[in-house]
């Protein structure tokens, strides 16, 4: 879910930036402030890959279907009812907690 805070709504002027008619994904951003060097040296790297640019682009392409519709899936739900109880920090709760949650949700 770290990822939907850097997806931005408007034209955009960064070139390389996966997009879609409404939105964009500042990877710049995302890769810079995330807690982690080795994550980020990781994530630069993968900003090049099919798959990464694959997943951000269907994801940019789900969040206009769903502005369009009015709706949000039960995961993005269930992934932001989980940001409001524990935060949006990167820290929100332990591995045994979420995937106790995750096995309670997926019942």
């Amino acid at each position: 879910g770290r990822y939907k805070r850097y997806i931005c709504e408007g034209p955009c002027s960064i070139d390389s930036a996966p997009q879609s008619d409404e939105f964009w994904f500042d990877i710049d951003a995302f890769i810079r402030e995330h807690p982690s060097r080795s994550a980020q040296r990781f994530l630069e790297e993968m900003r090049h890959s099919q798959a990464f640019h694959q997943f951000i682009t269907e994801r940019l392409v789900q969040k206009s279907l769903r502005r369009q519709s009015g709706s949000r899936s039960l995961f993005d739900r269930a992934v932001d009812d989980e940001e409001e109880r524990h935060g949006s920090s990167a820290g929100g709760g332990t591995t045994g907690e979420l995937g106790s949650r995750a096995r309670a949700f997926s019942r």
